[in-house]
């Protein structure tokens, strides 16, 4: 299981480094080529890593848990939840921004195909 655990460590953090370099270098490229297709890819491999990290919190959380109640709360237990449940927290809102994003789009791009089969929605400003 060790050995797991190292390679979803290099997996998150070359995965980590690839879209803090996208996001700083996408601006350049806007007029080159769909910036949002590399996103699609990126949010692809973000989604694995987000369940990658969840599933490796919960088995940590998993494995601290068997503390008696009348224990004090220990530092370790404090660091365990607040990792779980921070990753719980973003990896819901990732799939919640993800999931509207993708009906946001498959909407507008209904909505361009309706608009163009029934004639064009603008008028010419120069007849």
């Amino acid at each position: 299981m060790e050995g797991a655990k190292k390679l979803f460590g290099v997996y998150l953090i070359l995965v980590a480094t690839i879209v803090a370099v996208w996001f700083i270098i996408n601006t350049f490229f806007v007029n080159s080529f769909s910036v949002s297709d590399v996103w699609f890819v990126l949010d692809i491999l973000m989604a694995i890593g987000l369940v990658i990290a969840l599933a490796c919190n919960f088995d940590r959380k998993r494995n601290l848990e068997g503390r008696s109640p009348d224990e004090p709360i220990s530092r370790r237990y404090l660091e365990v939840n607040t990792a779980f449940y921070l990753t719980a927290g973003i990896t819901i809102l990732f799939f919640h921004n993800w999931f509207l994003s993708y009906i946001t789009v498959r909407a507008a791009s209904t909505a361009t195909i309706r608009r163009g089969l029934s004639g064009p929605s603008w008028t010419p400003c120069c007849p």
